[in-house]
Protein backbone atom coordinates (compact mmCIF):
# COMPACT_ATOMS: atom_id res chain seq x y z
CA UNK A 1 0.00 0.00 0.00
CA UNK A 2 1.38 3.22 -0.84
CA UNK A 3 0.06 6.61 0.77
CA UNK A 4 -0.19 9.84 -0.89
CA UNK A 5 0.66 13.27 0.79
CA UNK A 6 -1.49 16.61 -0.59
CA UNK A 7 0.80 19.39 -0.59
CA UNK A 8 -2.06 22.20 -0.77
CA UNK A 9 -2.53 20.91 3.37
CA UNK A 10 0.87 21.69 3.62
CA UNK A 11 1.15 24.79 6.90
CA UNK A 12 4.41 26.33 7.18
CA UNK A 13 5.25 27.10 11.23
CA UNK A 14 6.05 30.48 12.04
CA UNK A 15 9.14 31.34 14.55
CA UNK A 16 8.94 33.89 17.08
CA UNK A 17 11.16 36.64 14.99
CA UNK A 18 8.84 35.61 11.81
CA UNK A 19 6.32 38.35 10.34
CA UNK A 20 2.59 37.66 8.97
CA UNK A 21 2.05 40.08 5.99
CA UNK A 22 -1.71 41.26 5.41
CA UNK A 23 -1.64 38.84 2.25
CA UNK A 24 -0.82 35.73 4.40
CA UNK A 25 2.68 35.28 3.35
CA UNK A 26 5.20 34.77 5.94
CA UNK A 27 8.49 36.75 6.18
CA UNK A 28 11.50 35.34 7.74
CA UNK A 29 13.72 37.49 10.11
CA UNK A 30 12.43 40.47 8.85
CA UNK A 31 14.37 43.88 9.81
CA UNK A 32 13.12 45.37 12.21
CA UNK A 33 14.12 49.35 12.78
CA UNK A 34 13.99 51.78 15.60
CA UNK A 35 15.17 55.08 15.42
CA UNK A 36 15.05 58.01 18.02
CA UNK A 37 15.32 62.00 17.24
CA UNK A 38 14.89 65.12 18.63
CA UNK A 39 14.90 68.42 16.78
CA UNK A 40 14.11 72.40 17.41
CA UNK A 41 13.89 75.05 15.19
CA UNK A 42 13.51 78.82 15.87
CA UNK A 43 11.04 80.36 13.42
CA UNK A 44 10.83 84.01 13.00
CA UNK A 45 7.24 85.76 13.21
CA UNK A 46 6.66 87.67 10.11
CA UNK A 47 2.40 87.89 10.50
CA UNK A 48 2.49 90.14 13.35
CA UNK A 49 -0.82 89.56 15.25
CA UNK A 50 -1.71 87.06 13.46
CA UNK A 51 1.43 85.39 13.02
CA UNK A 52 3.10 82.06 14.20
CA UNK A 53 3.00 82.92 17.43
CA UNK A 54 -0.75 83.47 17.66
CA UNK A 55 -1.35 80.26 15.26
CA UNK A 56 0.52 78.11 17.15
CA UNK A 57 -1.30 78.74 19.90
CA UNK A 58 -4.49 77.62 18.62
CA UNK A 59 -6.42 74.52 19.79
CA UNK A 60 -4.95 71.25 17.64
CA UNK A 61 -8.61 71.25 16.10
CA UNK A 62 -8.34 74.43 14.45
CA UNK A 63 -4.93 74.04 12.60
CA UNK A 64 -5.61 74.29 8.87
CA UNK A 65 -4.40 71.20 6.64
CA UNK A 66 -2.40 72.82 3.75
CA UNK A 67 -1.75 69.29 1.81
CA UNK A 68 -5.02 66.96 2.75
CA UNK A 69 -3.38 64.28 0.39
CA UNK A 70 -0.06 64.27 2.59
CA UNK A 71 -1.78 65.40 6.31
CA UNK A 72 -4.59 63.44 7.42
CA UNK A 73 -6.26 64.51 10.56
CA UNK A 74 -7.61 61.63 13.28
CA UNK A 75 -11.31 61.69 13.67
CA UNK A 76 -10.91 60.02 16.77
CA UNK A 77 -8.06 62.12 18.01
CA UNK A 78 -7.85 65.70 16.65
CA UNK A 79 -4.36 66.30 18.51
CA UNK A 80 -2.87 63.01 16.07
CA UNK A 81 -2.25 63.21 12.30
CA UNK A 82 -1.13 61.06 9.60
CA UNK A 83 2.24 62.90 7.34
CA UNK A 84 2.42 60.64 3.95
CA UNK A 85 6.04 61.07 2.83
CA UNK A 86 5.32 61.08 -1.52
CA UNK A 87 6.28 58.02 -2.84
CA UNK A 88 10.21 57.17 -3.79
CA UNK A 89 11.56 55.05 -6.68
CA UNK A 90 14.31 53.42 -6.81
CA UNK A 91 14.61 51.59 -10.02
CA UNK A 92 11.38 49.46 -10.11
CA UNK A 93 10.74 49.22 -6.40
CA UNK A 94 8.94 52.22 -4.49
CA UNK A 95 8.29 53.14 -0.83
CA UNK A 96 5.94 55.35 0.72
CA UNK A 97 6.37 56.06 4.60
CA UNK A 98 3.50 56.90 6.55
CA UNK A 99 3.78 58.12 9.82
CA UNK A 100 1.61 59.22 12.95
CA UNK A 101 2.32 62.45 14.33
CA UNK A 102 1.14 63.68 17.85
CA UNK A 103 0.76 67.38 18.56
CA UNK A 104 1.79 68.33 22.24
CA UNK A 105 1.37 72.00 22.98
CA UNK A 106 2.80 73.85 26.10
CA UNK A 107 2.15 77.33 26.50
CA UNK A 108 5.35 78.46 24.73
CA UNK A 109 6.18 75.79 22.53
CA UNK A 110 4.54 72.94 20.12
CA UNK A 111 5.92 69.65 19.55
CA UNK A 112 5.63 67.24 17.14
CA UNK A 113 5.98 63.62 18.20
CA UNK A 114 5.86 60.39 15.75
CA UNK A 115 4.34 57.84 17.37
CA UNK A 116 4.25 55.20 14.51
CA UNK A 117 6.01 54.65 11.31
CA UNK A 118 4.30 52.58 8.67
CA UNK A 119 6.80 52.06 5.38
CA UNK A 120 4.41 50.61 2.38
CA UNK A 121 6.08 49.56 -1.00
CA UNK A 122 6.01 47.64 -3.81
CA UNK A 123 6.07 43.86 -3.78
CA UNK A 124 9.42 42.13 -4.66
Amino acid sequence: MSSAQDDSTTTQMMNPEDFLTRDGRILRNPVRLSVNHNNTRTVRNYGGEVGINKYMQLPVEQYSMLNESMIIRNSENPGKFILKVPRLQFFNVWVQPRVEVEVETTEDTVGLKATNCQIDGSKI
